[in-house]
């Protein structure tokens, strides 16, 4: 799944006239001050209950107190606000795609998808909505219009690395390598430092039979960033791939260090320790991979990594 994105004041252009910031409540509503966030919502709701705020200042209001709710994980209050700012405002594209972006982070793909959608009714043009259309999309096991949707996105942007690095996980999942790679490769030469796109390539070269020149790009990703637990987890599946088990062992150690709850690192360790002879140790990680996501052993058998 990809990372939660959430659209608020900065880019709902919403602006709070000048002399409506001698109002404390609603100056503290809209500052950028998220040292104390139960305050931002304190006095975002005080100028909404005090049924003084109307226009701009209002829709404001809601719009802030959605986004430092989404900052709390109060997900139902971030929707109920943004709603709320729909009324306001319903012809705001960016409104539908904050609105969208939470449902997205609660895996709520088709509400999501229906609010993307709509932003796009409203800006046609707009890349980033197309993209994050065809995310959508994607979550929701839909991959041709995922692909048919990232494709207008490049019509209108044709440099917009991060939707050639979307179309090369939809055709790795498809299990269309060359198209997969190809896409990737373009992710590369506008970002060179894209290290998503690496990560993504090295996966596609080794479940295609490469695994040697997979694991360049692993660990190209790994120099580019060390902190993402996935990077660590496809390096350990490219050692397992190459018949390394120790080395395996150790990348999917590292990617559970990083980030203790992928359940694929303890599924793909447990695995690997099973190959070693480790019945008991691959035993206790399946089981913790198992508990983490119940379906893991159905994801990680698309990769050909199996008990």
């Amino acid at each position: 799944m990809k990372s939660f994105r959430l659209l608020f004041l900065m880019m709902l252009g919403l602006v709070v006239p000048g002399q409506a910031l001698a109002d404390a409540n609603l100056e503290r509503c809209a500052s950028n001050d998220v040292s104390d966030i139960d305050k931002t919502i304190a006095a975002c709701t005080a100028v909404i209950s005090s049924g003084k705020a109307t226009g701009s200042d209002l829709a404001a209001a809601y719009n802030h107190r959605a986004g430092a709710r989404a900052s709390k994980n109060d997900l139902p209050g971030a929707i109920a606000d943004l709603s709320e700012l729909i009324k306001l405002e319903p012809n705001l594209p960016t409104a539908f795609l904050a609105r969208g972006d939470v449902y997205y982070s609660q895996k709520n793909f088709p509400n999501a998808i229906k609010d993307y959608a709509e932003g796009v009714r409203l800006k046609p043009n707009w890349p980033v909505a197309l993209k994050y259309l065809g995310d959508a999309y994607d979550e929701n096991g839909e991959p041709a219009k995922a692909i048919a949707t990232y494709k207008r996105a490049l019509k209108f942007d044709p440099k917009y690395a991060d939707v050639h690095f979307d179309l090369g996980i939809v055709f790795r999942k498809q299990g269309d390598f060359k198209r997969s790679m190809a896409s990737f490769d373009k992710a590369i030469k506008l970002v060179p430092d894209h290290a998503g796109a690496y990560n993504g390539r090295c996966i596609a070269r080794a479940q295609s039979g490469n695994p040697r020149k997979a694991l360049a790009d692993c660990e190209k990703a790994l120099d580019l960033n060390s902190r993402v637990s996935a990077y660590w987890e496809a390096r350990a599946y490219v050692r397992l791939k190459l018949g390394d088990l120790r080395l395996a062992v150790e990348d999917y150690s590292k990617a559970i260090v990083v980030d203790s709850k992928n359940a694929n690192a303890w599924f793909g360790r447990g695995a690997v320790k099973h190959k070693a002879g480790d019945k008991p140790g691959g035993d206790a990680d399946i089981a913790t991979a198992t508990k983490l996501n119940p379906e893991v052993a159905k994801v990680m058998a698309k990769l050909g990594v199996v008990q």
